[in-house]
Order: C-alpha cells, then sequence, then structure tokens
C-alpha cells in the first residue's frame, strides 16, 4: 500500500449468502469462508465493513440425500439480504477507514434501518 501510494483497498464483505437464522448450520459450500478478512485484522491490518445494497436473486443449498455430499444448489431465487463492502488499510489508520467509509455511505445511502428500528437522532 505504501509502495503504491494507497490509503486503503476495498473489497466485498464476503461471498457467502448470510446464513437463516433458526436454521441448521451447514458446512461451507467448497471450503468457501469469510475468515480471510477477520485474519488481516489479528496481524494489525484495520478493517472495516459497511452496507452496500441488497441482492435481488440467491442461490441457496437444500439437503438432499442422492445428491453428492448430500446437498444441492436450488435457485435462483428472489431474496432482498443486505451485501457489505469491506474497506481495509495499513496498521493504526483506523482514522482514515472512518473517513472513507463515512463518506461511501454518505455518497450511497445503502444503509437502510431495519424495519421498526425507530431513528437515530441527530446530534
Amino acid at each position: 500500500m505504501a509502495q503504491e501510494s494507497l490509503d486503503a483497498l476495498v473489497s466485498a464483505a464476503g461471498n457467502i449468502p448470510a446464513y437463516i437464522l433458526g436454521a441448521p448450520y451447514e458446512l461451507p459450500l467448497a471450503g468457501r469462508t469469510n475468515s480471510v478478512w477477520g485474519l488481516l485484522g489479528q496481524h494489525g491490518f484495520p478493517t472495516l465493513s459497511v452496507p452496500a445494497g441488497f441482492t435481488t436473486q440467491v442461490f441457496d443449498r437444500v439437503r438432499d440425500a442422492a445428491a453428492p455430499g448430500g446437498r444441492r444448489l436450488v435457485g435462483p431465487v428472489s431474496a432482498k439480504l443486505p451485501v457489505g463492502i469491506m474497506f481495509f488499510g495499513r496498521p493504526f489508520s483506523e482514522p482514515t477507514l472512518f473517513r472513507i467509509a463515512s463518506a461511501y455511505e454518505a455518497a450511497t445511502k445503502h444503509r437502510i434501518p431495519p424495519p421498526n428500528f425507530g431513528s437515530i437522532p441527530e446530534p
């Protein structure tokens, strides 16, 4: 990042759809996990995820004893699931990440409060 004079890098926050609350835990498909970003934070590289919109369709896994591994993909299925964008920077660059993420959120307006959450009072 220093060599290229970059303040931050950006990536999708994950590539695995959110789990269904209350559903049985499903193992990651083909070994995919979202753990790499957490590992960066553990090594001193700050990360910050903010809303980046919503999906319109997803593929889902269902149990199927006849399928390889006991699961198969179905879809696409209409679904509105949140998608995040991840910013990560140099060690000790948290203030810069907050400014970048705040500017992104202000420009895109992707964040939608959950229903019945209520408004956040202005300072």
